[in-house]
């Protein structure tokens, strides 16, 4: 069943104490579809604890539409997990990701994030220059990051990730892929493993370095 624009707003209307909401968006080129939507959203699911957005595969999805969402996300008081799967979101570059990411320094109970990148060409931008600082002052548990073939990524973006990584000194579970990133070589794989050496309360660690 395909549910879009106001069908899903009214729906989540009459779900006051909803806490888990899982959405999957399909490809559109109908841009009126998503114009401020996503702020619409978010501002009714303000109880959300669990939130996963999967815009694989929307090619059309650009930066308007992310800045849109990061204002949503910024009302996510209570949110315990953020999913955002952007894999192959061609469109998106470093201007909508750098406000997305700064959104969720406002979901103050953020304990797990999973963010996905897959073929996102144009990102260059080092997520942790927003996140980092804030990251670091709170209880952060679980840490996905998926930049499969994100082809502008280099051994000082590598550095800089691993740096920040170093100070989540509670994080318990680490999955970092960067399958098929060409630049980055061992030195930069050298600084990762430097980091990771530091995470003593690490439980679980999966790496994609190379295929």
């Amino acid at each position: 069943v395909q549910i879009i624009g106001s069908d899903l707003l009214f729906l989540l209307k009459k779900l006051p104490r909803l806490e888990k909401l899982d959405l999957f968006f399909s490809y559109t080129q109908d841009e009126e579809i998503y114009k401020n939507y996503f702020k619409k959203l978010l501002s009714i699911a303000k109880c959300l604890k669990v939130l996963k957005l999967d815009f694989s595969y929307c090619y059309d999805l650009n930066d308007a539409e992310l800045r849109d969402l990061a204002q949503g996300l910024k009302r996510l008081s209570y949110a315990k997990r953020v999913e955002l799967n952007l894999n192959s979101c061609l469109c998106v570059t470093d201007e909508g990701l750098r406000p997305l990411l700064r959104s969720l320094n406002r979901v103050v109970s953020l304990q797990s994030l999973n963010l996905s990148l897959l073929e996102c060409s144009q990102i260059t931008y080092n997520p942790f220059s927003e996140l980092g600082k804030r990251l670091r002052a709170r209880q952060m548990l679980e840490l996905n990051l998926d930049f499969t073939c994100c082809e502008e990524l280099d051994d000082v973006y590598l550095a800089e990730v691993s740096e920040n990584i170093k100070a989540l000194k509670k994080l318990k579970k680490l999955n970092l892929n960067f399958n098929r990133c060409i630049q980055i070589t061992d030195d930069g794989f050298s600084s990762l493993t430097d980091s990771l050496s530091q995470l003593k309360e690490l439980r679980s660690l999966k790496l994609q370095l190379r295929e």
